[in-house]
């Protein structure tokens, strides 16, 4: 499902970031470790004359990541805001509880991008 939605005024938010809902002003940011519960999708694009985002929980997108990622990884929100990186093994998304936001389907030679099919719930 995609949405427009409104930016947070001091967010530089870029396509690929992943977003969190703050609630009580209705707009989007770039997730952080604490928003963790409340990623609610993918930046795909930016309108900023109207300071808005497309946001994407669903589909094929590309996404921000950092650190080594290979083809299969799932992904979770990393310690860089908006930025993903790879859970490093599927026990850890059961032991810890670790949230994944979708699966590795396609590489770039940019190595801060993945086209990942995102699972957001």
């Amino acid at each position: 499902m995609s949405e427009i939605c409104k930016i947070r005024e001091c967010d530089d938010l870029q396509a690929g970031d992943l977003v969190a809902l703050d609630q009580i002003s209705n707009t989007v940011h770039k997730a952080n470790q604490k928003d963790k519960k409340e990623v609610v999708g993918v930046c795909v694009e930016t309108y900023p004359e109207t300071n808005e985002a497309l946001i994407c929980n669903e589909g094929m997108v590309d996404v921000n990541v950092i650190g080594i990622i290979c083809l299969g990884d799932h992904l979770r929100l990393s310690h860089v805001n908006g930025k993903a990186d790879a859970v490093n093994t599927i026990q850890e998304e059961d032991i810890f509880g670790v949230r994944s936001i979708g699966k590795v389907v396609g590489l770039y030679d940019i190595y801060s991008k993945a086209k990942v099919l995102l699972n957001i719930k």
